[in-house]
């Protein structure tokens, strides 16, 4: 067991707790403003279509999320304990499951939605000249979900490892790249929807750079 996990275990409650709450509300911010920035961004270089679009994918996209956090919360709980009980060959093997059931749920529930990409957007209720701006939203944003899966995953995991601020860290850096680049793609180069669903997909991967200094120097 390393210095940072013997910290953990030996802190007081109050100021482990203290800890991975501040740091869980920074992250939980940044996500909120990063969602209220490309909604604006999105309803001003876009218009009501815009804002339509949004509407008309979100019940797809939390079945995303949802899985993305069925693999985020399960897993890692699992690892903490391990951690706990100084077991770390059982946390290794609890990571190595739980990441690559969350690479392969991910692909697999895109390769679906995107095989029947047209039909479900109609199922969501998007017709006549938003249709094409849905799917086009949609397609970007599942095809990038593999990377939003890892992502998640990382973050949970290097977490519950004794690094909730550098999870916060790549939150927040994925957000504010996300909100620089829906800035430039939307309002400036004019990609429209594309432009914004772009950015997003591009996010996760400063949060997987971020998190993957957590796998250097013997941390």
């Amino acid at each position: 067991m390393n210095e940072l996990h013997q910290h953990m275990i030996q802190a007081p409650l109050k100021e482990v707790y203290r800890k991975y709450l501040v740091n869980s509300v920074f992250a939980s911010l940044a996500t909120s403003l990063f969602i209220f920035f490309d909604t604006l961004f999105l309803g001003q270089g876009v218009g009501s279509a815009g804002l339509a679009t949004i509407t008309f994918s979100m019940p797809i996209l939390l079945v995303f999320s949802a899985v993305s956090s069925f693999m985020a919360y399960g897993g890692p709980s699992v690892f903490a304990v391990e951690l706990g009980k100084n077991n770390k060959e059982g946390a290794a093997n609890v990571f190595s499951l739980g990441l690559n059931c969350a690479i392969v749920s991910a692909v697999a529930c895109a390769v679906l939605c995107l095989l029947f990409l047209k039909p479900l957007c109609a199922l969501m209720g998007a017709s006549g000249e938003v249709l094409p701006l849905v799917t086009t939203y949609v397609g970007i944003l599942v095809a990038s979900q593999p990377f939003m899966a890892v992502s998640a995953c990382l973050g949970a995991y290097v977490r519950n490892d004794g690094q909730p601020r550098l999870s916060m860290i790549a939150t927040i850096g994925s957000n504010l790249f996300n909100i620089t680049f829906d800035l430039l793609f939307i309002l400036v180069f004019r990609w429209g929807v594309a432009g914004a669903a772009i950015a997003t997909a591009l996010s996760p991967l400063v949060t997987i750079a971020v998190l993957a200094t957590h796998f250097t120097g013997g941390r």
